[in-house]
C-alpha cells in the first residue's frame, strides 16, 4: 500500500515539475515576443522620423535618396532603409516599398527580433498636410 501511495506521490510531483518547466518556458516566450514587438515599434518610428524629416526638405519620397541617404528604390519590393540596428536585446531593421509614381505614398515594413522570436509591423503611410508635414498611416497591422 505503502509503495501506491509513494508512486502516486512521484507522479504527482512529476506532473506538477513539469507544468512548471512548461509554463517557464512559455513565459520566456512571451517575455521575447513584446521584446521584439516593441523593437518592430521602435523601428517603425525611427522610419517615420526620418520620412517625415526627408518631406520637409524635399516634398518627395521617390527620388532615390531619403533624408540624405541613397535607397535603391522600388514599387515591386521591399528594400532596405535601415539596416539591422542591434539593441541590448535584440535588433530591428527596416524596409520601404514606393508606389509607383507617388511621391508622398510609401510602405514601411519593421521586423523587430529577440532570440528565436520575430515581431513584423507593415504600414502604407502618406502625408496629410503637406504645410505642416503630418505623416497619415492609413493602414497598420502586425504581421
Amino acid at each position: 500500500m505503502a509503495f501506491y501511495v509513494i508512486v502516486s506521490l512521484l507522479a504527482i510531483s512529476a506532473s506538477f515539475v513539469t507544468m512548471m518547466v512548461n509554463d517557464r518556458l512559455s513565459a520566456t516566450r512571451q517575455v521575447k515576443t513584446e521584446q521584439a514587438s516593441a523593437l518592430a515599434q521602435a523601428g517603425f518610428e525611427k522610419a517615420i522620423s526620418e520620412l517625415r524629416s526627408d518631406y520637409r526638405s524635399n516634398s518627395n519620397w521617390y527620388d532615390g535618396t531619403i533624408n540624405g541617404n541613397v535607397v535603391t528604390q522600388g514599387h515591386e519590393a521591399y528594400y532596405d532603409f535601415i539596416p539591422s540596428t542591434n539593441e541590448a536585446k535584440g535588433s530591428f531593421v527596416v524596409t520601404l516599398k514606393n508606389i509607383e509614381g507617388a511621391t508622398d505614398k510609401i510602405w514601411i515594413k519593421s521586423v523587430g527580433v529577440v532570440g528565436d522570436s520575430r515581431q513584423t509591423i507593415e504600414a502604407y503611410v502618406t502625408v496629410e498636410n503637406p504645410s505642416d508635414w503630418a505623416v497619415k498611416i492609413v493602414m497598420w497591422q502586425k504581421i
